[in-house]
């Protein structure tokens, strides 16, 4: 009858895959750096909006003329936070700060042509539907906390661009709540300024990840190869018998 292993025997089976585990261990801490520092570097901007103040009771009506016509036919929508939410979150504010930032370009440079000031393949010019998804996919981000407090942040490769593109959400929600008589004020508690160090990515933070999880699949290995091995030096003892 088999004994059962003890931590002495799981011991030995790591000391002789130790050579390989370290240089698994080192390889992918190596590509991680590596990798790391080719990727280009995001910077995160930050507002931080407190709404203020309730709808009038013409909101109703002034919204079923808007792009927005949908917010004020949900009953449900009480607080203000979550109605500048749903201003902020909108395909209409997104279209604003494109049109005013020129996101478009900016998206599609490889696609620009600046010496004529013109797309490369005028037939081909890139849509305002993708610009609108890759903004609010990509580089926003919109929630609020349990206070009420709203937190937009822009991620992009330009520091400047990114806090361009946080303010520039505040100032058309803003201009849209004005236009359209709604009564949900807010005040810019943070407005958003030129980050000075990058978000991501994190050297430290992908390389450490790169270590652990190439440190387990190193152990996996060596207990796995050591089984392997076992079972075959069984099935050869079989035979022979």
């Amino acid at each position: 009858m088999d004994q059962e292993p003890t931590l002495l025997d799981y011991w030995n089976i790591i000391k002789k895959g130790r050579r390989l585990i370290i240089m698994l261990v080192f390889s992918a801490v190596l590509s991680s750096l590596i990798l790391s520092l080719l990727m280009p570097k995001i910077y995160q901007a930050r507002t931080t909006i407190l709404p203020m103040g309730q709808e009038q009771s013409g909101l109703s009506a002034a919204l079923s003329a808007s792009p927005l016509a949908a917010l004020g036919g949900l009953p449900g929508v009480q607080n203000p936070a979550d109605k500048l939410m749903i201003v902020l979150q909108s395909r209409t504010i997104a279209e604003a700060v494109i049109k005013k930032l020129d996101l478009l370009r900016i998206f599609n440079e490889e696609q620009w042509d600046t010496a004529h000031a013109d797309w490369k393949d005028p037939e081909k010019k890139p849509m305002l539907e993708d610009a609108i998804r890759r903004l609010q996919k990509e580089v926003i981000n919109i929630s609020s906390d349990r206070k009420g407090v709203v937190t937009l942040t822009a991620e992009w490769r330009n520091p400047v661009l990114a806090a361009k593109i946080a303010n520039a959400y505040v100032d058309a929600s803003s201009n849209f709540l004005n236009e359209h008589s709604i009564n949900t004020n807010f005040q810019v508690i943070d407005p958003a300024v030129p980050p000075e160090r990058k978000f991501k990515p994190s050297i430290r933070q992908n390389m450490m990840l790169a270590g652990v999880v190439s440190l387990f699949l190193g152990l996996a290995f060596v207990f796995f190869r050591e089984y392997w091995r076992n079972a075959k030096n069984s099935r050869a003892v079989k035979s022979e018998a």
